[in-house]
């Protein structure tokens, strides 16, 4: 489903790029700076238009990154979005050549790796299985629409069921 899976079409929000993208001691800064409203405001971001969080959801979120004071180190957890770089031919190449059925499930409205990161996965993966969900599914599919979700999933599992 939606991620970062290939860095060159990724496109991560601003404050992704100021958490770390910057040097440790600016991102650092950056992350004392944090609030819950900044982050609630960046997560919903992602959301589709029809399908924003629940205040409930974003609370988890924030009880999550703040778990065991792990705000302070988002700076650091979030370079590994961008050290994907390094890794990215061989992980395309596994994605390739490999013999496990895949698919690419898509949130389209996401601005980070919706309808433009299904289009790279298009180009690269020989025989390409792709679900576009409903155009107004961003970042966060399985949980703005979890049944279709677990709809789609079905028909690529009876998909690959009836090619063995």
């Amino acid at each position: 489903m939606n991620g970062g899976l290939f860095v060159d079409v990724y496109k991560p929000r601003l404050i992704q790029r100021l958490l770390s993208q910057t040097p440790k001691p600016i991102g650092k800064l950056f992350t004392k700076l944090l609030s819950k409203k900044a982050i609630e405001k960046s997560v919903s971001e992602v959301f589709g238009e029809k399908t924003k969080p629940s205040q409930g959801f974003l609370d988890i979120q924030w009880d999550i990154l703040n778990f065991k004071d792990g705000l302070n180190v988002t700076h650091l957890l979030g370079k590994m979005v961008f050290d994907k770089k390094f890794f990215q031919e061989r992980w395309i190449t596994s994605l390739q050549e490999t013999k496990i059925p895949l698919c690419y499930i898509c949130g389209p409205y996401d601005p980070n790796s919706g309808f433009h990161m299904a289009t790279r996965y298009n180009e690269l993966i020989p025989n390409p299985i792709v679900y576009m969900l409903d155009d107004k599914i961003g970042h966060w599919p399985q949980v703005e629409d979890p049944k279709l979700v677990l709809q789609t999933y079905e028909k690529f599992r009876l998909r690959i069921k009836d090619k063995k």
